[in-house]
């Protein structure tokens, strides 16, 4: 192998730091490359793998729920909370007017998501929360009683 090859490869493990070290151990020892072709095909797809995986994440939305300083209790998904507490944006934005005692609190929200009892808003696409005391991660099943809602 080349190592005007390795050095195009190198690139791509420079800018995920855990894979740098591997690298090196599998191509060099003594200055010089000595593990076969096959072994650092399997080591780039793994890179390639992980960079797709790392696109995926940033492209799932995380679904909160969020609470205010004025008891308002509030689900959506995240677009912005660089200034959390004090601000947060969230998309597909609801709010839950009131919700009965089977679904155990604001947190029940989150966890169980709502019921029939429950009182919700209507959807806006964009909303901008202050003075936030509260933003609790909502789980897969909690977010789909929200969006039947």
């Amino acid at each position: 192998m080349s190592r005007r090859l390795y050095f195009k490869f190198e690139r791509l493990a420079v800018q995920r730091n855990r894979f740098t070290r591997r690298l090196d151990d599998l191509l060099f020892q003594d200055g010089r490359v000595n593990v076969h072709e096959k072994a650092f095909a399997a080591y780039v797809k793994a890179v390639i793998k992980n960079k797709q995986e790392i696109k995926f994440m940033a492209d799932t939305k995380k679904a909160v729920l969020v609470t205010t300083e004025f008891r308002g209790v509030f689900f959506g998904f995240i677009k912005n909370d660089k200034n959390a507490p004090a601000e947060i944006t969230l998309t597909d934005a609801r709010n839950c007017l009131s919700w009965s005692s089977d679904v155990g609190g604001f947190l029940g929200l989150a966890s169980k998501g709502v019921t029939n009892n429950c009182r919700i808003g209507s959807k806006v696409d964009e909303l901008t929360l202050y003075k936030i005391t509260s933003i609790t991660p909502v789980s897969e099943s909690a977010v789909k009683t929200w969006e039947k809602a």
